[in-house]
């Protein structure tokens, strides 16, 4: 079914007069997954970001019961399903070494839980081992548009270890509200973002030590916030429109 799908996709791409993608990066797996494409046929057009408006608000009812404890001490946020490319089993290794450097924060991982592809398993044996008292995880699978943005509005640092994205509109979102990521400098969120103070690598010390300078030097997590505030006010949806 795989073969088939992806091989669909490179009829359809031969098919047309044109393609547009939503960042460079995508344009450059597109031909090279299409050889045969020709490049001047594909143009990369990058996302709006301007009609990112959240707002902080009131938990849903949906994590009401859990929002004191979630508030008991600063939380690192994990947003998004639990594919393997999300990467959430790697984000639970860097919070325990968070920890073990002697900072003290909670985290909270909320998403589904995929049939196919997830890091369920992984995630479960790393949470079941964990016993340093100066953190507690919490899953709180999947909340509603209102708890997300409660979430993200409340947390001190949202982690987004993506290995794999189109676009990646989590940093644009969180900074929104006020809130720094940490991410890996790669494909679109280095190519839309222009961040180049993040991680470069998949490393549990690059992110870790990424995460402690934001929890504890409060110039460093505006400094984020103010960065990607930057890319929103300059991604345009009428811009979009005119490419």
């Amino acid at each position: 079914a795989w073969s088939a799908y992806r091989s669909l996709q490179r009829r359809t791409a031969l098919g047309v007069d044109g393609v547009t993608t939503i960042s460079a990066d995508v344009a450059q797996r597109l031909t090279d997954e299409v050889p045969r494409l020709n490049p001047e046929r594909i143009r990369p057009i990058p996302l709006g970001l301007d009609h990112i408006n959240l707002k902080q608000v009131a938990p849903g009812e949906d994590i009401a019961a859990l929002a004191d404890t979630l508030t008991a001490r600063p939380f690192l946020l994990v947003l998004g399903n639990d594919f393997r490319h999300k990467n959430r089993d790697f984000a639970i290794r860097v919070w325990e070494q968070v920890l073990a450097d002697g900072t003290n924060c909670d985290l909270v991982l909320a998403g589904l839980h995929v049939k196919s592809s997830s890091s369920k398993v992984e995630e479960n044996a790393l949470l079941a081992e964990h016993a340093n008292l100066r953190g507690t995880a919490h899953t709180v699978g999947h909340v509603s548009p209102q708890s997300r943005e409660w979430l993200l509005s409340q947390a001190a640092v949202v982690l987004y270890p993506s290995s794999a994205e189109g676009f990646g509109f989590v940093p644009y979102e969180a900074a929104a509200l006020g809130t720094p990521t940490t991410f890996t400098q790669f494909g679109p969120l280095a190519e839309i973002s222009r961040v180049v103070d993040v991680p470069s690598t998949w490393t549990v010390d690059a992110y870790a030590r990424d995460v402690t300078a934001m929890l504890n030097e409060p110039e460093r997590a505006e400094k984020r916030v103010k960065d990607l505030r930057a890319i929103i006010s300059h991604s345009t949806w009428d811009m979009f429109a005119e490419n």
